[in-house]
């Protein structure tokens, strides 16, 4: 299995490739939303982790965008958060 990570913290990129590593899962990392945009259409992945707060768009914004293209429509979206309010997630 193929994952993409996204998410702008170097350190939970690294963690969560990590923790992917451990059930053998491939995993590429990006820091933006645009980038990743970009290479999913370049190379499939099964599932893509994306962080709720991106340099250059919300997680639900790139969720959104990746959907609405037809060969996304099977692809897994784990949008990662630690916010509490579940108001913000919908934004």
């Amino acid at each position: 299995m193929k994952a993409m990570i996204i998410e702008p913290s170097k350190t939970y990129r690294l963690l969560l490739k990590e923790l992917l590593n451990g059930y053998s899962i491939i995993s590429d990392e990006i820091e933006k939303g645009d980038l990743a945009l970009s290479k999913l259409n370049d190379e499939n992945y099964e599932v893509v982790f994306v962080a709720m707060h991106l340099p250059d768009m919300s997680g639900t914004e790139f969720s959104k965008k990746l959907k609405a293209q037809d060969k996304f429509k099977n692809t897994i979206i784990l949008l990662l958060t630690s916010e509490q309010d579940e108001g913000n997630w919908l934004q």
